[in-house]
């Protein structure tokens, strides 16, 4: 029995320098542990705990943050190649882009996926409590909970068709969605309710859309900006495209 068991999640990493490979085919070779090693101390801490997982099973011994420098040289040098230079932020994006737009653009991708469900969400509660004579405060409660379900669902469908198992499926969901989701419902819904007339507009009145939207509308950079900060750091939707390689 190995003391360091193999990790269950991987990524690949982004650079021409990885050529497209897996993290758990990359640890198996010198050339490839180097290229990790260097790769990974300024990448987010949900990348760094993986990548060490992996490069622990491989050398069956626990590696650091620390160890990465020595890890990349001895590597290297064992390989009979120069060592990598120091990892930079514009390394882990290919041909040299810039990593700010990167990031904003990742951010701006899961703002418009957030954004997607609310909105079907939001309509599809409205209209149906409209529909219903239900009051303000039922009308509000169901538009906030098909806005979370469908935001829920939106994530769940590739992770269901990638056959991952329920509890996986519900937790990504959950850790990529929630935060986007509840700022955009609050700001959404507060500026519905302060909007004069809004919430007893009916499905024909113009006023009852131009509510929802001018709630997204104030929301939207609210959330890109949280959306931001979580994958920068390994957080949010960027348990998506790490953790299940998506």
């Amino acid at each position: 029995m190995t003391e360091f068991a193999k990790p269950t999640h991987g990524f690949t990493p982004h650079g021409g320098q990885f050529e497209g490979r897996s993290l758990e085919d990359l640890v198996q070779d010198p050339g490839g542990r180097a290229a990790v090693a260097a790769h990974i101390p300024n990448q987010g801490k949900g990348r760094q705990r993986l990548a060490l997982a992996w490069l622990s099973w491989a050398l069956q011994r626990e590696v650091k943050l620390d160890d990465l420098d020595q890890i990349a040289t001895l590597e290297s040098r064992w390989q009979g190649a120069e060592p990598m230079p120091p990892h930079t932020d514009r390394d882990s994006h290919p041909s040299g882009s810039d990593p700010d737009q990167s990031l904003n653009g990742l951010a701006i991708a899961a703002t418009n996926h957030c954004l997607t469900g609310c909105a079907i969400g939001e309509v599809a509660g409205m209209a149906l409590a409209t529909a219903l004579g239900w009051g303000n405060f039922a009308q509000t409660s169901l538009a906030i909970v098909l806005a979370y379900f469908f935001g829920f669902l939106l994530v769940a469908i590739p992770l269901i068709r990638a056959r991952l198992a329920p509890r996986t499926i519900a937790s990504t969901a959950v850790a990529s969605e929630t935060v986007s989701i509840t700022i955009m419902e609050l700001i959404d819904n507060l500026t519905v309710i302060l909007i004069p007339s809004a919430l007893a507009a009916g499905l024909g009145d113009p006023l009852f859309y131009g509510s929802i939207a001018a709630g997204f509308a104030i929301a939207y950079p609210f959330a890109f900006w949280a959306n931001r900060w979580q994958i920068a750091r390994g957080r949010g939707h960027a348990v998506m495209h790490m953790d299940h390689g998506h």
